[in-house]
């Protein structure tokens, strides 16, 4: 079910799929509706909640009719929902915001006019973890860069987060692609915004914090479980997209690929599973293996902090890091 406005030239739609986040949805919803940008649209999709949100999406929808578009799922997945707001979305380019996130009221005005000015596919910021327990913050930069894309300056496959929450994206740079994010599947993030990235044909950024990603103990992003089997496949989607794109064997992607493992390889300290995170491990290296076999000579990767080169090259080691529960950062 879905509830319409009238609007002409929206300029940016912003997808906000909402799963049980009544603790958090007014302070999200606020922080949209007060954009300084005219003509925006902001499509709100309860997936299936169980709490108060919808009784929140109400009080909004009716307060903000000429603003927020409301539709009531059965709970799909945030891929799922994303993909429904897409298909929803009228604006000229598309913002991806989590409902227990919240953005600078100016964010949407300063990126569209960028993008505008000039003739970007898509624009980056920076953001702020907020942490929800003691309610503070902490930035966290994207690396500088000059309008570009990612076959000119391939290193930003590996230097942007591949999160969709800080960045607006072209409608048209999505619809041409026919590509949405990967459902019913962990990491769906992952899985979609490098290949954006790197689809698109110029790139820019501004050098601001504007998103507010909230972390709490309990969240998604911090659960680690069986479902971390997903990350491989995923990394297969990509695998097979920079494949076909002939730059799968670039030492920029390959890094891509290395990080990721390597750095979930140290996350398992917080599984609670023996056998699965010593399993995963496993997994990990014998997946980097076959598909770069010599990807401990990686210039990026030999590169960082020495520690963390030496700990994440050895099964030995990370399995050592795991146990002692990881004294060190990843």
């Amino acid at each position: 079910m879905g509830v319409k406005i009238m609007k002409k030239d929206i300029k940016i739609s912003a997808i906000v799929p909402v799963y049980n986040m009544e603790k958090y949805l007014e302070r999200c919803l606020d922080s949209l509706v007060n954009q300084t940008l005219e003509d925006i649209e902001i499509i709100v999709i309860n997936d299936g909640s169980k709490d108060n949100s919808q009784k929140i999406i109400d009080k909004y929808s009716k307060k903000y009719k000429e603003k927020i578009v409301s539709y009531t799922n059965k709970n799909q997945g945030i891929s799922k929902t994303r993909n429904f707001g897409i298909d929803k979305a009228k604006g000229q380019f598309l913002a991806f915001i989590d409902s227990d996130d919240f953005v600078e009221k100016d964010m949407f005005e300063k990126m569209y006019n960028k993008a505008i000015k000039e003739n970007l596919d898509i624009v980056v910021c920076d953001y702020y973890n907020y942490f929800d327990k003691t309610q503070t913050k902490h930035i966290e930069k994207i690396v500088d860069f000059n309008n570009t894309n990612l076959l000119n300056n391939l290193e930003l496959i590996f230097k942007i987060n591949p999160s969709p929450w800080n960045k607006i994206y072209k409608r048209e740079l999505i619809l041409n692609l026919n590509y949405r994010f990967p459902e019913n599947i962990k990491y769906e993030d992952l899985g979609y915004i490098p290949i954006l990235l790197t689809e698109a044909n110029k790139i820019g950024k501004i050098n601001i914090p504007y998103n507010y990603y909230l972390i709490r103990s309990n969240s998604e992003t911090t659960t680690v479980d069986k479902r971390v089997y997903d990350v491989f496949k995923i990394l297969d989607i990509l695998y097979d997209y920079f494949k076909f794109k002939k730059i799968y064997n670039k030492e920029e992607v390959e890094y891509l690929f290395i990080n990721k493992l390597t750095t979930y390889n140290l996350q398992q300290k917080f599984n609670k599973d023996k056998k699965v995170k010593k399993d995963f491990i496993l997994k990990s290296f014998d997946y980097l293996n076959l598909k770069y076999p010599n990807w401990k000579q990686n210039k990026y990767f030999k590169g960082q902090n020495i520690l963390k080169y030496l700990i994440k090259r050895s099964k030995f080691l990370t399995s050592i890091y795991i146990i002692l529960g990881g004294k060190h950062e990843n």
